[in-house]
C-alpha cells in the first residue's frame, strides 16, 4: 500500500513505478490490438501517461491529475484509477480523489484492495476517524510488514495531533496484540493506553517495548517525552520497579534522566548504584560523581566517583569527565576543587565549558570584573555553547555581569546587545528574555523613562504573570501621575497581591495605589504593614503621605522626623514635605 501522505515519496519514484505499471499494461493492450487505430490509442495512453510524470517531477501536480484523470475516462483501467488516486491524495486534493473514486465506481462497482487502502488514506487526511479505525485492522491484514510500519506511524502521528482519540485505546489494544514483534505497533499501543490513562495496559506496553528493542531509537525517545507530559508515573514505576538483572545497557541514561529531569536525585542515585554493579564504565561513574555533588553529599564521596571515572577513561574521555568533574564541583560550592579538575582539561572542546566556569567562580567571589574578563574571552570563540554548559548559562553570566559592572546608557546598551543575542542564539529562552526585560524597565524606571519602562515591564508580564512582574508593572504605572494609569495600577496591583500576600513591597505598593486612586482609608493598612516590615523611606513616604491626608498628622510628622533623622537630605520625605506644603515648625527637628 502506498501511504502518499505518510511516505515522504518523490516525484520520481512515482515516474519509475507509473512507467513500469503502464507499460506493461499498454504493451499487452497492443499485442493483442486489432488494428491500427487501436495501436494508435494504446501509445497515445502511454504518451500520456508519461507525460504526467514528466509533469510530476517538474512540480506541476494538479496539471498531471488532470491528465491521468481524462485518461482513467479512456481506459477505465484500474491502474489508472489506483494511480491518480495516489497523485490526488499526494496533493491533499481530497475532492478529486472522492471524484476518481465515483468514477470508477460508475465503471466497477467492486473497488481494488488498493482502491480500498488509498481510501483508508483519504480518512487519515480527512480525520474521518471512524472509517480510518473501523478499518484499519483491514489495511493491516492486507499489507507488506513495511508499509505496517507506516500505518502505525500514522495512528501515533494522529493521537500526537487529537488526544481524544485515547477513546480507540482499547481497540489499538486488541489490534497491536497481533504484531508482538513489531516495534511500531507496541509504541502505538503505549501511546494509546498512556493517553487513556490505562495504568495496567501502559506498564504492560512498557515491559513488552523494553523487552524487545535493546536500543531505544529516535521513535522511542519520542515515546518516552509523550509519556512524562501524559503522566511520569508511568515510567517512574517502571524503571523503579525493574529488577537490576533486567537493566538493558543501552537504556540505562534514560532510567537516570527519568529521574534527573524532575530533580528527583535520590532515585537517580538508586538507578545507577544499581547498575554499577553489573555495568561498571566510566559513564556511569560520571553521572554518579554528578549527582552525588548534586544531592550535596560530602566531597569525598563524590569526587571519589569522579576519580574512578577519570582512570577508567583514555585521553580524550578524560577531558570528558574532568568537565564533569568540574562542573559537579561547582553545583557543591566546591570551587578549589573545581578549579583542579579544570586544569586537568585539555582539549579546546571544552574551551567554552572552562570559561564557563570560571566565570561562575569569578561571580561567586564577587571578582566581577575577572567575570567580564572571562566572558570577553568566550565572545571570541565559534559558538557560544560547549559540551556540558550551552548558550543559556552564558546569557545569565553576562546579565549578571553586566548589572554590576555597567551603569547607565551603557549598561542598558549591553541589556539590549544581550537581548539581540538571546533572540538570535537560543529565541526559547523565555526565563533569560524576561529577566533582560525586568532589568531593562529598573534602568528606563532610574532614568524615569516610564513610558519604555512600562513597554518593557509589560513584555515581562507577557511571558510570566507572576507577582513580583506585575509588581513592577503596576508600580510603574503609579509614577506616572496620571488617573487612567493610576487605575490601570490598581487592577494590576490587586492581581499581584491575590499571587503574593505576604510580600510587604507589594503591599507598599496596592498601597499606595489606593490612596493614589482616592481610597485612603483602604491603602492605609497595607502602607502600614509594609513600611513596618520594610522600614525604607520610601515605603515611610508613602504611609506620611496618607497619614497626613487623612488628618493624623501628627503620626505622619513622626515618620518624617524618623527618616530625616537617618538622612537630612532623603528625597521621599523632602517629596512628602514639599507636597504637603508642611513646615519647618511643623517639622520641629
Amino acid at each position: 500500500m502506498k501511504l502518499s501522505n505518510i511516505r515522504m515519496r518523490t516525484y520520481l519514484s512515482y515516474l519509475y513505478f507509473s512507467i513500469t505499471i503502464l507499460c506493461i499494461f499498454i504493451s499487452s493492450n497492443l499485442i493483442h490490438a486489432n488494428d491500427e487505430q487501436e495501436i494508435r490509442n494504446k501509445a497515445s495512453y502511454l504518451f500520456m501517461a508519461l507525460s504526467s510524470e514528466i509533469l510530476l517531477t517538474k512540480g506541476y501536480g494538479d496539471v498531471a491529475l488532470d491528465a491521468y484523470y481524462k485518461l482513467l475516462q479512456q481506459t477505465q483501467d484500474v491502474k489508472i484509477a489506483e494511480r491518480a488516486t495516489e497523485i490526488a491524495l499526494a496533493n491533499r486534493d481530497l475532492a478529486m480523489s472522492k471524484q476518481i473514486q465515483s468514477l470508477w465506481n460508475s465503471y466497477h462497482k467492486k473497488p481494488s484492495n488498493h482502491l480500498k487502502n488509498l481510501a483508508w488514506e483519504q480518512a487519515v487526511l480527512e480525520k474521518n476517524y471512524s472509517y480510518l479505525f473501523n478499518n484499519l485492522e483491514r489495511v493491516l491484514s492486507s499489507t507488506t510488514p513495511q508499509e505496517q510500519n507506516f500505518v502505525f506511524n500514522t495512528m501515533i502521528s494522529l493521537i500526537l495531533q487529537d488526544m481524544s482519540l485515547s477513546r480507540y485505546a482499547k481497540q489499538i489494544n486488541t489490534i497491536t496484540k497481533r504484531y508482538p514483534d513489531n516495534i511500531d505497533a507496541i509504541i502505538t499501543n503505549v501511546i494509546y493506553s498512556a493517553a487513556s490513562q490505562n495504568y495496567s495496559s501502559t506498564q504492560k506496553a512498557i515491559t513488552q517495548l523494553h523487552s524487545i528493542s535493546p536500543k531505544p531509537n529516535e521513535r522511542i525517545v519520542v515515546l518516552l517525552r509523550f509519556l512524562n507530559d501524559v503522566n511520569p508515573t508511568y515510567l517512574n514505576d517502571f524503571f523503579k520497579n525493574l529488577p537490576p538483572e533486567k537493566y538493558q545497557k543501552e537504556w540505562i541514561s534514560f532510567y537516570i534522566d527519568q529521574f534527573l529531569n524532575q530533580k528527583q536525585y535520590e532515585q537517580a542515585s538508586d538507578i545507577i548504584q544499581k547498575a554499577l554493579v553489573n555495568f561498571p564504565s566510566k559513564p556511569l561513574y560520571t553521572q554518579a560523581g554528578y549527582i552525588s555533588a548534586l544531592k550535596n553529599e560530602p566531597q569525598n564521596v563524590y569526587n571519589h566517583y569522579f576519580t574512578q571515572a577519570y582512570q577508567l577513561a583514555d585521553k580524550e574521555q578524560k577531558n570528558y569527565v574532568a568537565a564533569f568533574a568540574a562542573a559537579g564541583a561547582l553545583a557543591n560550592k566546591s570551587l578549589d576543587l573545581c578549579q583542579l579538575w579544570l586544569n586537568k582539561i585539555q582539549s579546546p572542546d571544552y574551551e567554552y565549558d572552562k570559561l564557563i566556569m570560571q566565570g561562575f567562580i569569578a561571580y561567586d567571589q564577587g571578582d566581577y570584573k575577572r567575570l567580564k574578563k572571562i566572558l570577553t574571552q568566550a565572545e571570541k570563540l565559534p559558538q557560544l555553547s560547549g559540551v556540558v554548559y550551552q548558550y543559556d548559562q552564558y546569557a545569565r553570566l553576562k546579565l549578571a555581569q553586566i548589572a554590576q559592572t555597567e551603569k547607565g546608557k551603557n549598561a542598558l546598551k549591553e541589556a539590549i546587545v544581550l537581548e539581540n543575542s538571546v533572540q538570535g542564539n537560543a529565541p526559547e529562552l523565555t526565563d533569560i528574555k524576561m529577566r533582560i526585560l525586568l532589568y531593562k524597565g529598573d534602568l528606563y524606571a532610574d532614568d524615569k523613562n516610564y513610558t519604555q519602562a512600562e513597554q518593557a515591564y509589560r513584555e515581562a508580564v507577557s511571558i510570566y504573570p507572576d507577582a513580583f512582574n506585575l509588581n513592577a508593572l503596576g508600580y510603574t504605572l503609579l509614577e506616572f501621575n496620571d488617573q487612567k494609569k493610576n487605575k490601570q495600577a490598581l487592577t494590576i496591583l490587586q492581581q499581584a497581591y491575590e499571587l503574593d500576600t505576604s510580600s510587604p513591597e507589594i503591599m507598599d505598593s496596592l498601597g499606595w495605589a489606593y490612596v493614589l486612586n482616592g481610597y485612603v482609608n483602604k491603602g492605609l493598612p497595607y502602607l502600614r504593614r509594609a513600611y513596618q516590615a520594610i522600614q525604607s523611606s520610601e515605603a515611610g513616604s508613602h504611609l506620611a503621605h496618607a497619614l497626613w491626608i487623612s488628618g493624623d498628622k501628627e503620626s505622619a510628622l513622626q515618620i518624617i522626623r524618623t527618616e530625616l533623622n537617618k538622612n537630612p537630605s532623603d528625597p521621599f520625605m523632602q517629596k512628602v514635605i514639599k507636597i504637603n506644603r508642611i513646615s519647618k515648625k511643623e517639622l520641629n527637628l
